[in-house]
């Protein structure tokens, strides 16, 4: 299994890195790194772990997060048949907090983006007019060179500091740093979950891969990431639920089933209590958008 920390992709003799992401499907590793994460998925679908926060991801979300917070863009099941044309698409850039210096981020001047590199702990999503802004000069700064990078890379900072049009994503409970063997467990965990999650799942077995008992693995996955793993299992499998759902092929019937629920009245029940509406009224909202 791959590492959950990666050095830093940052070369001490350039200010930030840009990248272009183009593979049948983003990295299935759960990971962190020292330095704040900007990504635009262009392509893609799938589940997003960002801190303690589940949820599905598709084309055009854009994410910004802080050094050590863990994240993965697990792509769709589809994404990883080796027979598929589909490919996931992405832009990613990473910088340093100190990217122009110590000295300079603490001038009057850049107190707007100071603050917002200190949100970004948290994990946060732009949307609208800010997001479509900030995507274009992303694409630009792609193709830039020399200062003229830096000029757009702190336009872009500028629109994101200054914008309201955004959501924290993690629990500010769950903010601190992580430790090497703690994202390596979890990375497990969150591997082993989404290969099972559509199928009953045994505490017994994976609190065996984790070398604990049913009750240790219970204390640490919820100190871990304030919740009880039954509660994150039922939420992951919602999640899943939500986007079968926007397809009219199936029954709702199917989609529980599917999903990992055994009675039907257990996942309208959970459903409810997840997204605070019936799985059909879900439903009919999306077909009338």
């Amino acid at each position: 299994m791959k590492a959950a920390i990666q050095k830093s992709r940052i070369p001490p003799n350039r200010v930030f890195i840009i990248k272009d992401l183009r593979d049948k499907h983003f990295d299935p590793i759960w990971h962190f790194h020292s330095e704040y994460q900007l990504f635009w998925v262009s392509t893609g679908s799938g589940t997003r772990f960002v801190g303690d926060n589940v949820k599905p991801f598709n084309k055009g979300e854009l994410v910004f997060t802080g050094p050590g917070l863990p994240h993965l863009w697990r792509s769709d099941d589809i994404y990883f048949d080796k027979h598929t044309t589909d490919h996931s698409k992405g832009i990613v850039l990473y910088l340093q907090e100190d990217f122009l210096g110590t000295d300079i981020m603490q001038k009057n001047e850049l107190t707007d983006i100071k603050k917002l590199l200190q949100r970004s702990t948290r994990g946060l999503e732009f949307y609208g007019a800010t997001r479509a802004k900030a995507v274009a000069i992303i694409n630009e700064i792609k193709n830039a060179t020399g200062i003229y990078s830096v000029i757009r890379l702190l336009e872009m900072l500028d629109v994101l500091a200054h914008s309201k049009e955004f959501n924290y994503i993690s629990n500010e409970r769950n903010t601190r740093p992580y430790k090497e063997a703690e994202a390596n467990n979890m990375n497990k965990v969150y591997a082993y979950v989404m290969d099972q999650f559509k199928q009953e799942i045994k505490l017994e077995a994976l609190a065996s891969i984790m070398c604990m008992t049913p009750t240790s693995f219970s204390r640490y996955f919820t100190s871990k990431t304030n919740k009880s793993f039954s509660q994150f299992v039922i939420e992951l499998r919602i999640q899943h639920a939500c986007k079968l759902l926007l397809q009219e092929e199936q029954s709702i019937a199917s989609v529980a089933y599917d999903c990992g629920f055994k009675t039907l009245s257990n996942f309208n029940k959970q459903f409810r209590k997840f997204i605070l509406q019936t799985p059909s009224i879900y439903r009919k909202q999306f077909l009338e958008m």
